[in-house]
């Protein structure tokens, strides 16, 4: 009996000699992100010197990163002020024409490949497979697909010799196609604040007047998009809202998701009464809980952007 199973292998290879983990990759993007709260900014990614560009990474086929990539790519520009949102690796800077400058340092990013392997079954076990139950025994013969995450290190435009690279995505300063794709139910009111009701699955949130500028009120209605995604139909992202410390983890997935929209779109709005959230996320949540928080968000932003999942298993040369 042949069967298919799906085995997942978290060390990351980056030489022959040091080896990472998913968890140390993403919990060193975590504790970035902490950090930058602690400095107690209006917006924590604001902490960033500007003159770094904030359009969010792209490869050299043009093609938005995937995963936790984005977010380290996006820190990277902006901590060291690179004007580019272009990254490509050293082979692919050799055969452009460029060369990496002298002294610059490459960014790790992770992409997964997988391959076809065949094993024994070491005990009996079932699984559902297109909604058939599929029985094994043990010393069967069984498939499966092997998942592999690699490193690969990357350089920005800006530290090679390139000149003539024009790959960049263009923001767009308004959100309506991403609200006319997922079609959210949005309530406006005069009076309350705004929130998310999964009960009534609806976004609700105070008329355009009542906000400063329009791009106050686009940062809220996104921040409030990101919730509106842990429905069951959508990411089935669970939250206890009679739990303090639950609630202050589902805050802080809306904020880092709506930071990186914004950063998309090129809007440079501010969320009302966002600073009583950021003692709550530095006095209940964990580094697990921003571990969690950090893995969440890339699951939203990749959901409301329509990036292709599969974008991170495509090799890089």
């Amino acid at each position: 009996m042949t069967t298919t199973k799906v085995k997942k292998y978290s060390t990351l290879k980056t030489s022959k000699t040091v080896k990472t983990t998913y968890q140390d990759y993403v919990l060193s993007i975590a504790q970035k992100i902490k950090e930058n709260i602690k400095k107690g900014a209006d917006v924590w990614v604001d902490n960033f010197d500007r003159s770094g560009s904030q359009l969010l990474p792209v490869n050299s086929q043009s093609k938005l990163y995937n995963g936790v990539n984005v977010l380290q790519l996006l820190f990277s520009q902006l901590e060291n002020k690179y004007k580019s949102n272009q990254w490509f690796t050293f082979k692919q800077i050799n055969e452009l024409g460029g060369s990496v400058r002298k002294g610059e340092k490459s960014e790790e990013v992770f992409f997964f490949t997988t391959y076809k392997k065949e094993g024994d079954a070491k005990t009996d076990y079932e699984y559902k497979n297109n909604g058939h139950l599929v029985k094994v025994k043990a010393g069967d013969k069984y498939k499966y697909t092997a998942i592999c995450p690699k490193m690969y290190r990357v350089f920005n435009l800006t530290q090679t010799t390139l000149k003539d690279v024009d790959q960049e995505i263009k923001t767009d300063s308004g959100i309506e196609s991403l609200i006319n794709a997922h079609n959210p139910k949005i309530v406006h009111h005069d009076i309350g604040q705004a929130y998310y009701s999964p009960e009534l699955d609806e976004i609700r949130l105070p008329s355009p007047k009542y906000f400063r500028t329009e791009a106050d009120y686009q940062a809220t209605l996104l921040h409030e998009l990101a919730h509106w995604t842990l429905h069951p139909s959508r990411l089935n992202r669970e939250i206890n809202f009679s739990c303090k410390k639950s609630y202050a983890k589902e805050e802080l997935i809306a904020e880092i998701s709506s930071t990186i929209l914004l950063k998309h779109f090129g809007i440079n709005g501010e969320i009302k009464n966002h600073e009583k959230y950021i003692e709550s996320w530095l006095s209940l949540l964990t580094d697990d809980d921003y571990m969690e928080a950090v893995k969440c968000c890339v699951k939203v932003f990749s959901f409301l952007l329509n990036i292709n999942v599969n974008d991170q298993y495509e090799k890089v040369t």
